[in-house]
């Protein structure tokens, strides 16, 4: 046992102390980390989770005023609460008989949303996916739940890929044009370097000078060279 703790206190001289969280590391690793109390956690509220929505979120009543909205809505639209939500370019366009609702969604419940142009008090018009819902009847009133989706950016990426496209069909249509043209020149060299060698082979049949013939003969076979290499 002497000798034990003579060998602990050798190996210990010199060392320096270890750290506090050790000590802490040492228990939590023997009995486990501590849990939160359950009551403790501090619980999200409607309005926290409504807040938190990316998609523009707002409740109107049947006059289409706004009685509620979340920041994303206010963000995307730049409506305030009590104004009134105007019409999509779709239903403001749309014909509609005496009584009828004029938001398409509203009017027909077998349509659960759609892609139109909403007006902003940013004084533009974007491109968004929205949807509705009657979520409440009180007495003659009726409230609906509109969801607005940005699709500005989905359009410009749709944008981005039909720009690629037609950039890739004009490249293509640029590189058969080339061929064509690479074809009809080679066709018509072709048939000019034939019409040559035959009318070479002619001659050197026909001459009778034998400087005359070697030289005729040496350009008959230059030309044999010049029809192998456009593959003639």
């Amino acid at each position: 046992m002497a000798d034990e703790e003579e060998f602990v206190k050798l190996l210990l001289t010199g060392q320096p102390e270890p750290p506090k969280y050790f000590a802490m590391m040492k228990k939590v690793n023997k009995i486990g980390p501590a849990y939160v109390n359950e009551e403790e956690v501090p619980a999200l509220s409607t309005r926290d989770h409504f807040a938190y929505i990316q998609d523009g979120i707002i409740v109107m009543d049947h006059e289409r005023t706004i009685v509620e909205m979340n920041p994303a809505a206010k963000r995307l639209t730049g409506w305030q609460l009590g104004e009134k939500v105007p019409y999509c370019s779709f239903c403001q366009q749309r014909k509609v008989k005496e009584g009828e609702e004029r938001c398409y969604l509203i009017a027909t419940e077998e349509v659960p949303y759609f892609v139109s142009e909403m007006p902003t008090d940013h004084g533009q018009w974007i491109d968004v996916e929205m949807s509705t819902e009657l979520i409440l009847e009180q007495d003659k009133a009726k409230y609906y739940l509109l969801v607005l989706r940005d699709q500005t950016a989905k359009k410009k990426e749709e944008e981005a890929r039909r720009s690629k496209w037609m950039v890739k069909k004009l490249t293509e249509a640029k590189e058969q044009e080339h061929k064509r043209l690479a074809q009809e020149l080679h066709d018509g060299v072709g048939q000019s370097l034939y019409s040559i060698s035959i009318a070479l082979d002619n001659i050197i049949q026909r001459v009778q000078d034998e400087k005359l013939h070697i030289y005729v003969k040496e350009v008959r076979e230059e030309l044999g060279r010049v029809m192998e290499d456009v593959k003639l």
